[in-house]
């Protein structure tokens, strides 16, 4: 991740989730409600929390929003180098990537 912010290209991807990092849900303020700009989402509107934290070893602040009545048991925690892209943005831009193990007919 350190390499494509030093070479200017921005990226979401997900943040593995800990125990810990589970656990710190709980002790978070209060969270936005957006609507996802994808048309064909089952869960449209979901709960955001938006911060800015250091990883180790990444060298540098980085966004994380955590996301929360996806349809998933746990939270989604994504994370970020664009600090200026609207969070509705960033959720849909995730939500509209390729899926890994697309089978083709």
């Amino acid at each position: 991740m350190a390499e494509l912010e030093a070479a200017g290209v921005k990226f979401i991807t997900l943040r593995r989730r800990g125990a810990a990092l589970l656990a710190s849900v709980s002790r978070l303020g209060p969270c936005k409600r957006i609507a996802i700009p994808h048309g064909k989402r089952t869960y449209p509107h979901v709960e955001v929390h938006d911060s800015i934290l250091a990883l180790p070893r990444y060298g540098g602040d980085i966004r994380q929003i955590i996301l929360r009545g996806n349809g998933r048991e746990h939270p989604t925690f994504l994370i970020s180098n664009d600090f200026e892209l609207p969070v509705q943005l960033v959720v849909g831009h995730y939500a509209r990537r390729a899926p890994r193990n697309r089978i083709s007919p």
